[in-house]
């Protein structure tokens, strides 16, 4: 059985991975594609030009995206997840064919949201300058997570970029760290959606240029966390490689639940 298919029976991958600029959160979409390889699709937050590298990089096969840093970007984004679920029904499949893409990404979360509450802005007739009130602030909160989770909801796996920041615990007054959106909820409220939170990071090689890695266990400063428990405090950034970790210990557990003895 291939590690996709043993994936997508008993572990759909959802990925929230966040990081700095130019430490490689858009690129690891390519190392996705050695294990999804069938059709993908990308909700393009980010400009045109950022995108572009990844989808004409080789062995990226039929990617398809569209363009949500517009004004009327919340509502393309709306129709779309409508298309798509529409799309995943089994009653609206007449012609027999499963859910059309092997993988679906999101570039990137922190847009994601302006996109949304430029769209509420605009609707209560207010520009970006007059400033959000605070009911626009829960208001953009609620749809952003409700459309992640509607994303999440379809039958393929899903990965979701997203910038860091570092801010002062309120209680305890010290730094820590965390995804990169506004409110005082919501960084903390994404991040539990999805099975693998990742953590790109860049540190200086000895040569020169830098080494990239991916932090999958949560230190004092950064979260992250894998929910199967199969990767190692820092990995190598290529999920074909993680997930054969992902693929060997389900495998195991599959054949220890075969090999177990009934009890009458």
């Amino acid at each position: 059985m291939k590690v996709s298919d043993l994936l997508a029976e008993r572990h759909k991958p959802n990925i929230l991975g966040y990081g700095p600029s130019m430490c490689g959160k858009t690129r690891f979409i390519t190392t996705l594609r050695k294990v999804y390889k069938g059709p993908c699709y990308i909700f393009n937050f980010d400009p045109e030009d950022n995108l572009t590298p990844i989808t004409l990089a080789p062995g990226m096969g039929d990617v398809e995206y569209d363009q949500y840093d517009l004004p009327n970007g919340y509502d393309l984004l709306v129709r779309k997840i409508v298309e798509f679920r529409k799309l995943s029904a089994e009653a609206s499949r007449v012609d027999g064919k499963p859910f059309p893409y092997d993988l679906i990404c999101i570039e990137n979360l922190n847009m994601m949201h302006r996109v949304t509450m430029e769209c509420l802005l605009t609707l209560a007739g207010r520009a970006d300058t007059d400033g959000a009130r605070i009911q626009d602030w829960g208001l953009a909160a609620d749809r952003v997570k409700k459309r992640i989770k509607e994303i999440i909801d379809l039958p393929c796996p899903v990965y979701m970029t997203a910038h860091q920041q570092l801010e002062k615990d309120e209680i305890y007054g010290r730094t820590v760290g965390r995804i990169l959106i506004p409110g005082k909820f919501l960084p903390d409220e994404i991040p539990p959606m999805f099975n693998l939170l990742l953590h790109f990071v860049t540190t200086p090689k000895s040569g020169g240029g830098p080494d990239y890695k991916i932090q999958c266990a949560s230190d004092p400063l950064w979260p992250a966390g894998d929910k199967t428990g199969s990767l190692l405090p820092f990995e190598e950034p290529d999920f074909e490689k993680m997930a054969g970790k992902f693929g060997a210990k389900l495998l195991a557990a599959r054949k220890a639940a075969e090999t177990k003895p009934t009890t009458t």
